[in-house]
């Protein structure tokens, strides 16, 4: 009993250390009414998506975990007159709205880059040392009253 116990605060604790450095990342995009015309991409070190070709008036929507690092975001239209006829554009790094257009008549012209940054985030909070006490101390606790019972 004693060494499920000593597991179980082994895997508490790895949990309990263990961090997330990757970044929330939102993107979406409607190209309006001429989305044949349009192409997208965004890359970084290790991440690379894009896409042309969209269907008019569709809103395409991607939710990624990106590592820290620099990002480039490029955009290409063939005509040259941008996201026209009723598009949008937004990007939102780490619930921070970085580019928010609604309807950008002729904003972005024939190509369009945006740079931006994935901050990173760090490991996630580790508990002070006496709230691990405290569990720990439960836990045994729990054995030990479990262990008299039977």
């Amino acid at each position: 009993m004693m060494k499920r116990v000593i597991i179980f605060l082994v895997l508490l604790v790895f949990v309990g250390f263990s961090s997330a450095f990757a970044t929330s990342v939102h993107f979406d995009i409607n190209v309006g009414g001429y989305g044949y015309e349009t192409s997208w991409y965004i890359t970084g070190d290790s991440f690379s998506v894009g896409m042309s070709g969209m269907t008019n008036h569709f809103t395409y929507s991607y939710d990624w975990d990106l590592d820290p690092g620099a990002y480039l975001l490029s955009m290409r239209d063939t005509y040259g007159d941008g996201l026209d006829g009723g598009g949008s554009l937004h990007l939102i790094v780490a619930g921070v709205s970085l580019l928010d257009y609604d309807y950008p008549s002729r904003v972005f012209g024939s190509s369009y880059s945006y740079s931006f940054d994935v901050p990173d985030t760090g490991p996630a909070p580790v508990p002070e040392p006496a709230t691990w006490l405290l569990l720990g101390s439960g836990l045994v606790g729990l054995a030990c009253y479990r262990r008299k019972k039977n």
